[in-house]
């Protein structure tokens, strides 16, 4: 992943921002931007999970910005005074880019699915202060869990996690959610710490990626309310898309 990557993204936004109205230009203009995230991904020098994901991710998000919605005429932020597709080509391009994966501050944000701010956290000096603990904490974790994956022949062969019985079976499924959790986490907190520390933004723009644990007594609500919610509004963009597809298909005559 490279420079190939960068267009490929900065293409979407730029697409977007025209705001066509014509279905096949846009069609045409998704088309483009997932062959080149398609090429990317054949020359990217060691491919795997993480970075299909990664990539699985943009290509979703330029789906649903090119053709399941029309963000600069249904989104908008809380500080817009106008209409995004009232401003300048450039401005638009740029509101694009400051969209939110969870839609903090966005119209289309899930209250109820962010977990918030702890209210002795809402100053910047002692949000950048817990936000610097945390990613030592998880600095620490991430780097336990790396080394009971090389010490563990199972990572590093083609079989069953859970072949090495019940125990250490959960323990290795057990740590290897535990090691994503830890390192989203500890990603998200330097790039808020950034964003923070510098004044670009205000701690409340950056409630912790993950809810309780507490609040995840059935799978709806893990999914829901627990776990990352970044990739919530790219999902749940295609159902609801294909329901509306489905409506307007029976309606007619």
């Amino acid at each position: 992943m490279g420079v190939l990557l960068v267009i490929s993204h900065c293409l979407t936004l730029a697409i977007t921002a025209l705001n066509l109205k014509s279905t096949s230009y846009r069609v045409l203009g998704c088309s483009l931007v997932i062959a080149l995230f398609a090429a990317d991904m054949s020359i990217a020098a060691h491919p795997d999970y993480t970075v299909g994901c990664f990539l699985g991710g943009l290509t979703l998000n330029a789906i649903r910005l090119l053709l399941l919605t029309r963000p600069l005429e249904e989104y908008r932020h809380e500080t817009d005074k106008v209409p995004a597709y009232q401003l300048p080509y450039s401005q638009r391009f740029f509101w694009l880019m400051s969209i939110s994966l969870r839609g903090i501050g966005w119209s289309f944000e899930a209250n109820h699915s962010i977990p918030a701010i702890e209210p002795h956290h809402l100053t910047r000096k002692a949000f950048v202060i817990s936000r610097l603990h945390r990613i030592f904490v998880y600095f620490l974790l991430v780097e336990a869990g790396l080394l009971y994956f090389r010490c563990n022949p199972v990572f590093s062969s083609e079989a069953p996690l859970l072949s090495q019985g019940y125990f250490l079976g959960w323990i290795n499924v057990t740590l290897l959610l535990w090691g994503t959790y830890a390192g989203l986490n500890r990603v998200y907190s330097v790039v808020a710490v950034i964003a923070v520390g510098t004044g670009l933004h205000e701690p409340r723009l950056w409630p912790p990626p993950f809810g309780k644990w507490k609040d995840a007594y059935t799978i709806r609500r893990f999914w829901g309310r627990t776990w990352h919610q970044f990739t919530r509004h790219v999902s749940a963009d295609f159902p609801a898309a294909n329901m509306n597809l489905y409506l307007n298909f029976i309606r007619r005559p």
